[in-house]
C-alpha cells in the first residue's frame, strides 16, 4: 500500500509535518522510505504489527530511544515510536500499535494507567496509533 500512501501525500495541497503509521508490517531488513521525509520505525520480525513516524525533512527532531515508556510498551508486545520536536516549544509525538487481542496486555488496566502517567509528564504531547 506504499503506492496508495504516496498518492495520498501527493494529492495534498501541503505536505504534512509528520505522518504516523500503525501496522506497518515492516521488518528491520526492509528499505522503506517516503520522499521528503525521515522515517523512525519500531518494526517486528514476525508478520504484522509495527509503528512508524515520518517527519518532514526540514523539521528538527530527535528520536527518543531510552524512555521508560518504550520499555513498558515492549514488555507488553506493543510497538511504539517516540520523537521530540526540537523547536522552541518542545513537543512529543508518539505512534503506537497494540495488536488485537494482545495476550500480553489482555485488558490490563494498570498498563494504561502507567502509560498515561508517563504521558502526563509532558505538557505538549500527541499520541496517535491503533490501540485495538
Amino acid at each position: 500500500r506504499i503506492g496508495d500512501l504516496a498518492s495520498l501525500i501527493d494529492s495534498l495541497p501541503q505536505l504534512p509535518s509528520f505522518i504516523c503509521l500503525s501496522e506497518t508490517w515492516l521488518k528491520d531488513s526492509d528499505h522503506f522510505s517516503i520522499p521528503n521525509y525521515d522515517l523512525v520505525a519500531d518494526n517486528r520480525e514476525e508478520l504484522g504489527g509495527g509503528s512508524a513516524i515520518a517527519v518532514l525533512k526540514d523539521i528538527k527532531f530527535s528520536v527518543v530511544n531510552d524512555h521508560p515508556l518504550i520499555f513498558l510498551c515492549h514488555n507488553y508486545n506493543i510497538n511504539i515510536c517516540i520523537i521530540e520536536l526540537t523547536s522552541n516549544n518542545k513537543q512529543i509525538i508518539i505512534s503506537i500499535y497494540n495488536p488485537p487481542n494482545n495476550p500480553a496486555l489482555n485488558k490490563n488496566v494498570s498498563f494504561w494507567e502507567r502509560f498515561f502517567s508517563f504521558c502526563d509528564q509532558y505538557p505538549n504531547i500527541i499520541i496517535l496509533g491503533d490501540f485495538n
